[in-house]
């Protein structure tokens, strides 16, 4: 088993596991933009409403080349806390953290003009 890295998130440090993760990679997924503009987000307090953090897992890292990280899959464990009181039930914590990437969808349509395939 990989050893957990820590990452601050307000004032406490959260455990980063990565147990299907190599530690460079992992090490590299958390000091990346986009995971640093994820936690960043989920600091933020909207309407009294804000997030806490136990704990993260990186799940998966795509690199776009040997030093630049594509995109992380992570799964976090995450509460609500609205007007100061955290929410019992856990939120859906899997993200997949893409940072300015662009989605295409591609649509084929038989010449039939009744089947329909997408991809993307």
């Amino acid at each position: 088993m990989s050893a957990a890295l820590c990452v601050g998130f307000r004032d406490t440090q959260i455990s980063v596991t990565h147990p299907h993760v190599s530690t460079e990679l992992a090490k590299k997924a958390v000091a990346s933009d986009t995971f640093k503009t994820w936690l960043h987000n989920c600091e933020k307090v909207i309407d009294k409403k804000t997030i806490i953090l136990r704990s993260v897992e990186i799940q998966n890292v795509d690199m776009f080349g040997p030093h630049k990280v594509g995109f992380i899959k992570i799964k976090a464990e995450a509460y609500l806390v609205f007007d100061g009181i955290e929410q019992p039930k856990a939120l859906p914590g899997i993200a997949f953290l893409r940072g300015n990437a662009v989605g295409i969808l591609v649509a084929l349509i038989c010449d039939d003009g009744k089947k329909i395939h997408t991809f993307g």
